[in-house]
């Protein structure tokens, strides 16, 4: 038998996890998914105040990022491999979830990620696009010539 790389097994781990917690609190798909939505976004306004109008463009415009949902559905699934390995199969209530995964959006270590990959990740996409743009524009300019 061929051996699971370790990006299966944490994926396996991480959809075995999604379904405990979906079968514990009798959530289906769409309510777990909001869930995780609503603490996503509520991190982006945690970050950038929603009560100040200035930052309001990059919530917007982080809140459509796939590359951004990307980043925190993966530090979801860290802290809630976590919070389960915590409560280790005993019977956990829907509130301590809730109030353990809301912690997520001041922790430390959240917004240093959000900081040293996100943002750094967001920036060489960025740095790419405007490149293969650029030479786009050039090979486009040179056949014109």
């Amino acid at each position: 038998m061929k051996k699971q790389s370790q990006f299966l097994k944490k994926r396996l781990q991480h959809l075995a996890n999604k379904e405990q917690v979906k079968e514990a609190f009798n959530w289906t798909e769409l309510e777990y998914n909001t869930f995780q939505y609503e603490l996503g976004y509520a991190f982006l306004n945690f970050i950038f105040p929603s009560d100040d109008p200035m930052y309001q463009p990059y919530v917007k415009l982080y809140e459509q990022d796939r590359l951004y949902w990307r980043w925190w559905i993966a530090e979801w699934n860290v802290w809630q491999n976590t919070t389960l390995a915590i409560v280790n199969n005993r019977k956990m209530s829907m509130e301590f979830f809730k109030e353990d995964m809301h912690m997520m959006l001041e922790a430390d270590f959240i917004h240093a990620s959000f900081q040293n990959h996100y943002l750094k990740y967001l920036q060489f996409e960025l740095n790419e696009s405007r490149s293969k743009s650029s030479k786009k524009e050039v090979k486009k300019a040179l056949k014109v010539a």
